[in-house]
């Protein structure tokens, strides 16, 4: 790990992240370390890459230049023999290579991901859900996402996308059955059948409803607290929505209108607590060993800058639809800002959705006064919805004040 915090940096390549995620001391144990008696085997599958690589991938398999153990090159080769799908038939490497796809995996989300957003890099981290991609897949993440289905290869997929002019999954999905085997052609009818039954599998989100809101208040003022709901759906779900549970709360965001400031106070004091635990999915990833869940990140950023405006959430059980809330606190100049909403799977390529959200900051001076307390009316409960609302009111109101007495102060 202390190699990671020594070389990641905010601007880095793909290719540079690759490298150094081959550098993790786990490959250098002794069950994947480099053996002299691999040698031969391991040059033969590094040339294979090579001539793969410069036939197919848009940048040429090369040795680290600044990695240079035996240890990270033996890795590198063989993770790149896993993303351009050259086979090996050498069965202990074969085997070490799939127990280093696995490792990575976890390096990816639990090591270098978490040094990432913790500086709240924007970029590399994005780059970093790309390798947890292809790590699942078995791809390059500028590659057709149509090469995820079984029975499509380097060299048929570029005459599909040059007759067809077909390129993803999605699209395939969306054409009727005739024009679906038509663009398929390619494929015998056994072959067709597999490679649509997987289709079928590979998930297709959407994002009906996006708000920005400070609880209790319609406009946004600066360096106050807001919240971000966003309501992601399966639309192509294997499983019905869950219902919610007897007698819980049946508001829905995508009903409640941007200036309904009551409904929207109640949908965030209630919506956790009337939320259904989902099961996560399994992942169609055929290159990976072992079972792996389908998860998802939700990245709210800001492109110009380059930065997180929050560490992202890892969904780890949408498999028909979730509501996902989060806070931060508004910038302390008054304009309209642009972020970035991305929800950006670890599993597969071509199903990510990022859109633009735009968000306006103003005065507080713009809000109505604080309507006067009765100090004869008895506190809520402490759990109940009534303190709950009360609270969020409170936080905003405490921050409001403290903003005055700044003021004053100078």
């Amino acid at each position: 790990m202390g190699t990671f915090f020594k070389s990641i940096r905010e601007h880095i390549s793909q290719r540079n992240l690759i490298e150094l995620l081959t550098a993790a001391d786990e490959f250098a144990e002794d069950d994947l370390k480099y053996r002299d008696s691999e040698e031969s085997a391991l040059n033969d599958i590094s040339e294979q890459v090579q001539r793969v690589s410069r036939r197919y991938a848009l940048e040429l398999f090369n040795k680290s230049k600044k990695f240079t153990s035996k240890d990270a090159w033996k890795a590198n080769v063989l993770l790149h023999a896993h993303f351009l799908r050259v086979k090996i038939d050498n069965v202990d490497l074969a085997d070490q290579q799939q127990q280093m796809v696995a490792i990575s995996l976890m390096l990816v989300h639990r090591g270098l991901l978490q040094i990432s957003t913790a500086h709240m890099w924007f970029s590399c981290s994005l780059l970093l859900m790309n390798i947890s991609q292809m790590l699942a897949q078995g791809v390059y993440s500028h590659d057709a996402p149509l090469i995820q289905l079984p029975g499509i290869t380097w060299e048929n997929q570029p005459k599909i996308y040059k007759e067809k002019k077909l390129y993803s999954v999605h699209q395939l999905m969306r054409m009727p059955v005739a024009e679906q085997r038509s663009a398929l052609d390619i494929l015998n009818d056994k072959q067709f059948e597999e490679a649509m039954q997987c289709a079928k599998l590979i998930p297709r989100i959407e994002v009906p409803r996006v708000l920005l809101t400070v609880v209790g208040d319609k406009v946004i003022t600066k360096e106050s607290f807001v919240t971000l709901i966003v309501k992601i759906k399966v639309a192509n779900a294997s499983k019905k929505i869950v219902p919610r549970e007897k007698g819980a709360p049946v508001l829905d965001i995508e009903n409640i209108e941007d200036e309904d400031t009551d409904a929207i106070e109640r949908f965030v004091a209630t919506h956790a607590k009337s939320a259904v635990k989902q099961t996560p999915t399994e992942a169609y990833c055929p290159h990976f060993a072992g079972r792996k869940d389908s998860q998802w990140w939700l990245c709210f950023a800001n492109y110009q800058s380059g930065k997180l405006v929050v560490p992202p959430i890892l969904i780890n059980d949408l498999s028909t639809e979730r509501v996902i809330t989060l806070q931060f606190q508004s910038p302390p100049q008054c304009r309209t800002y642009r972020f970035q909403l991305l929800i950006k799977s670890d599993s597969y390529i071509g199903c990510d959705i990022m859109q633009d959200i735009d968000m306006t900051v103003v005065e507080r001076s713009t809000l109505p006064p604080e309507p006067p307390v009765d100090d004869d009316i008895s506190e809520p409960e402490a759990d109940s919805i009534a303190a709950q609302m009360a609270q969020m009111r409170g936080q905003q109101a405490g921050a409001r004040r403290n903003d005055d007495d700044s003021s004053d102060d100078e």
